[in-house]
């Protein structure tokens, strides 16, 4: 049974997170309002559920069960909330009181927290529910002894396969958690009966507000692991999808990472046959296992970049590696989900297209969601933008891109339900620009790469965008 003081205790909280004005203007992914209110479903309406669809609930906990975080499988006893018997007592110099006196304070709890590699770490948490994901990268940090002046280098996210979430440091995890299902609704495309039963974990990695510049100002070796595991989860996932000799060229290095150097005794032909997903992500190889079988070109191809690199050291490596991945437009970004119009009349086609939109602190990319390939990288420099509110309860948010092309004004519309998360993102980025006086960046980008996805502004009802942010 709850503690009623207890819910009391975390609503107070919320609220009197909700009035301070000394917060940061950070992006908030979120919404604050939606942190207090619990409106998630309760354990009978799961039950309904299982009972009704079995072989859909079968199929989501297969799921779960080998969820990935960089293919390492996730312990699901662990992800959920272990809440410990006895009132938990405050502590010497402890900083924390019930925000009502007499009100029992929270029992402490145990979380899990994973890497982007699948390594997890398990946390005990005095201050139970209460615990701000602050608190929670703070005691990452310790763990993992990342320097001082890198921890704002990383955050905690919660994430599952549906949504993934960076929190504020004033966040607090549970009663995102407890809001899930309405995030789900809210921000992302997957059915009810999907959102009943997500279950997010909280991750700790890289911050997508960082910019790689600052990156390159720390050189310790723990800081330097972390990025470049979750650099080599994003290649190999294709998140950053890039030229397949430079996946090849990259999986080399990964190969030298994890087996050392160059043996012919042990590395023979065939060595790589059933690894190959292991280096390579899987666009860069046929992912029909009988051919993979029969055709030794990829793993050839893997071998002779392998040999290349045999004789650095494993920490130049990964610093190699590293170094490509900012060198990507798209390094860092946060992905968002969206569906654009085609200006195409043609009968047989679809009107729309799903696509994927990156958002980092130097411009938007647009990828091929039905294919791991970059459309086109739109730094902010070279465009405009603004949100348009959906025109009835059943529609999307809409984020306009307007760019010149051949002397012509040109407009690209996305509609998302994720379309205001956007929208503060850029925001958020921008504002950095101004603050930092990033100098406009010459660019030669090639605008006929849209020329199926936009409209000039004739053929769409015209309107000026809030926040036009092009740089003179």
């Amino acid at each position: 049974m709850k503690n009623s003081s207890e819910e009391n205790e975390l609503l107070n909280l919320n609220a009197k997170q909700e009035s301070d004005h000394l917060l940061d203007n950070d992006i908030d992914v979120t919404s604050d309002r939606l942190a207090g209110v619990d409106v998630s479903k309760s354990d009978e309406e799961k039950d309904s559920l299982l009972q009704k669809n079995p072989a859909h609930f079968t199929k989501h906990s297969q799921h779960l069960k080998n969820t990935l975080i960089n293919k390492a499988k996730i312990n699901r006893a662990n992800l959920s909330l272990k809440i410990e018997s006895g009132i938990y007592r405050q502590s010497a110099g402890s900083s924390f009181s019930p925000s009502t006196p007499g009100q029992s304070t929270p029992k402490p709890i145990h979380v899990v927290v994973f890497l982007k590699e699948g390594t997890d770490y398990k946390l005990y948490l005095e201050k139970g529910k209460l615990t701000t994901a602050g608190e929670i990268k703070t005691m990452m940090i310790e763990k993992l002894k990342i320097p001082d002046n890198a921890k704002h280098f990383f955050a905690i996210w919660l994430i599952s396969q549906h949504l993934e979430l960076q929190l504020k440091d004033r966040h607090i995890p549970f009663l995102l958690r407890k809001q899930w299902h309405d995030l789900l609704i809210s921000f992302s495309y997957c059915e009810e009966q999907e959102a009943i039963l997500d279950e997010p974990v909280l991750v700790f990695q890289r911050s997508s507000f960082l910019n790689e510049k600052d990156e390159e100002k720390v050189s310790d070796d723990v800081v330097t692991k972390r990025l470049f595991e979750e650099a080599r989860h994003n290649i190999l996932n294709a998140r950053y999808p890039v030229p397949v000799s430079d996946a090849e060229m990259l999986g080399g290095i990964l190969a030298r990472i994890d087996e050392g150097p160059y043996d012919e005794s042990i590395h023979k032909p065939g060595y790589f046959k059933n690894l190959l997903s292991k280096y390579l992500p899987q666009y860069a190889f046929s992912t029909n296992k009988i051919i993979q079988y029969f055709n030794v070109s990829a793993e050839h191809r893997l071998f002779a970049r392998y040999k290349e690199v045999s004789d650095r050291s494993k920490e130049t490596c990964e610093r190699t590696f590293l170094n490509y991945c900012r060198s990507l437009p798209f390094y860092g970004c946060a992905f968002f989900k969206g569906i654009i119009s085609i200006d195409d009349k043609t009968l047989w086609r679809s009107p729309e297209k799903n696509i994927k939109i990156g958002i980092n602190r130097h411009g938007l990319s647009l990828f091929k969601s039905s294919k791991d390939e970059l459309i086109i990288f739109l730094p902010y420099d070279d465009i405009s933008w603004g949100l348009l509110a959906k025109e009835d309860e059943n529609g999307m948010d809409s984020l306009c891109l307007e760019f010149d092309c051949k002397k012509q004004t040109q407009q690209i519309f996305i509609e998302s339900k994720q379309a205001r998360m956007m929208d503060s993102m850029i925001e958020s980025c921008v504002k950095y620009m101004e603050k930092l006086k990033i100098p406009k960046t010459p660019t030669s980008l090639d605008y006929s790469k849209l020329s199926d996805i936009s409209f000039s502004l004739e053929k769409k009802t015209q309107f000026s965008l809030s926040r036009p942010f092009k740089i003179q």
